[in-house]
């Protein structure tokens, strides 16, 4: 196995923390990985829950229907199909 010298001056990381937001895990890993004096750059999912539910309309902007009320009416529709066969 190779010691924390090697990885951190010879390789460079990116990795991905994907998993639970509600504890401050990718924070401690990212500092354990500093102090180790890894060279790692980590990336993962928004962890702020309104900029994350708000996301699509903060990057395509706000729509002018919602989407529920979108996908109830072609829920009802699809119902209505059924009946039909």
């Amino acid at each position: 196995m190779f010691d924390n010298k090697f990885l951190g001056r010879f390789m460079n990381w990116r990795i991905y923390l994907s998993g639970e937001i509600h504890t401050n895990w990718r924070d401690e890993l990212k500092l354990a990985a500093n102090e180790a004096g890894l060279n790692v750059e980590f990336l993962g999912p928004e962890t702020d829950h309104d900029l994350s539910d708000n996301s699509g309309a903060n990057i395509l902007g706000s729509e002018d229907r919602k989407f529920r009320y979108c996908s109830s009416k072609i829920w009802r529709k699809i119902q209505t199909m059924e009946r039909s066969f």
